[in-house]
């Protein structure tokens, strides 16, 4: 292990935004660092509550503006080639400014936290420091989003010494254009911000609930279309959507079909909610409808706070989830399957041994995974 009390990483954000799980396992891997004496430095390519929330915890930080250049939406079939090239020569500045840095600091390491942005890494390779790519995404699947320049974004990532991905699932969509073995190390959370102790779940009343950015990939209207049945044939059901609103047309149909159906006393939007504790304390099921899953946070972060999981067999859940077990899984995009394991989840719930699924949840600590991320740093320096 690494005990250089001077070793020195950069950690590359890929959004100025803390709502999402890359941007809190970006703050979580590095506080978990500094704690080791490490020294650490984030660079951001935006302002935002991020960097707030950094200062806040005195984490040494810097801002790049990174113009968006690397990806479009996979929906966009023509480029406005003009634009895209005064981006990547705005990001050529940007790359200079952050070599700058990098010679200044003189780090062991440069980690890029996901496959979104690319100033960082590049910076990285440039000056001959060894980058660690971590791979958090589909992009396609997920986050509906490609490549703008495959040919280019593909050269600048095979140049990076290390790759990590969240999950086996993601290690297979990328491995066949990666030259390098990628390394799997499944996120981690800071245990102590999730974990219940006591809690039994409710066997007159059932409280479901769907948390996560607003966008189509998460599945809202899909979980509502499903719910609409068990709503009707239940009234000890209440159902509630949380989440920071990223696409708000997507939110505004959720909101016409919980209207069209009568069902406003049924359903609630509880907002964006940071305290997922607090959050999932009085919640009985939690359920995953998104389209492709790189890791699962919420999958975790649910069984800590010993909720059942219903999740869509699709991306990581399957690798997390044994159906039936600590959990269960519907075939994905099927509403019959869907409506069928939340009967079963119901039905069910009183006889899930919590305590037995918490225990394997918390094996998905920050601290393990600091662990193997270090190992993967004394593998390339």
């Amino acid at each position: 292990m690494i005990k250089n009390k001077h070793f020195k990483v950069v950690l590359g954000a890929t959004s100025g935004r803390l709502f999402s799980g890359a941007s809190k396992a970006l703050l979580e891997l590095a506080q978990n660092l500094k704690s080791r004496g490490i020294d650490v430095i984030i660079v951001l390519p935006e302002t935002g509550d991020f960097k707030l929330e950094l200062d806040k915890q005195n984490i040494s930080n810097f801002t790049f503006k990174e113009y968006s250049s690397w990806y479009t939406w996979k929906t966009e079939e023509k480029l406005n080639i003009p634009k895209y090239f005064v981006k990547r020569f705005l990001n050529y500045f940007t790359i200079l400014k952050i070599r700058h840095l990098l010679k200044k600091e003189k780090p062991d390491v440069v980690h890029v936290n996901a496959l979104t942005s690319y100033t960082v890494g590049l910076a990285g390779i440039k000056s001959r420091i060894p980058v660690v790519w971590h791979m958090r995404e589909f992009m396609e699947e997920d986050l509906g989003v490609k490549f703008t320049n495959r040919k280019f974004s593909l050269k600048v990532l095979n140049k990076a010494d290390a790759y990590i991905a969240i999950s086996k699932a993601v290690k297979e969509k990328w491995q066949p254009i990666i030259s390098k073995d990628i390394n799997v190390v499944y996120d981690g959370l800071p245990l102590e911000n999730y974990i219940i102790e006591n809690k039994t779940l409710n066997p007159e009343k059932t409280n479901i609930i769907l948390y996560g950015r607003i966008v189509k990939e998460k599945g809202q209207l899909f979980f509502l279309k499903g719910m609409k049945k068990l709503l009707e044939k239940n009234p000890q059901i209440h159902i509630s959507l949380a989440g920071f609103i990223e696409d708000k047309d997507y939110f505004r149909k959720c909101e016409k079909f919980i209207q069209e159906n009568n069902l406003n006393s049924r359903v609630d939007y509880v907002g964006e909610v940071s305290n997922i504790k607090k959050l999932l304390k009085n919640q009985d099921i939690v359920c995953v409808c998104s389209t492709k899953e790189g890791f699962g946070r919420v999958i975790i972060e649910s069984m800590l706070a010993k909720c059942v999981v219903v999740s869509a067999d699709s991306g990581a859940a399957s690798e997390l989830i044994k159906d039936g077990e600590n959990g269960y899984l519907y075939k994905s995009n099927s509403k019959e399957d869907f409506e069928e394991k939340i009967e079963k989840a119901i039905q069910e719930k009183g006889n899930m041994d919590l305590d037995k699924i918490q225990r394997y949840a918390k094996q998905f600590s920050t601290n393990n995974n600091a662990l193997n991320v270090l190992k993967i740093y004394k593998n390339i320096i």
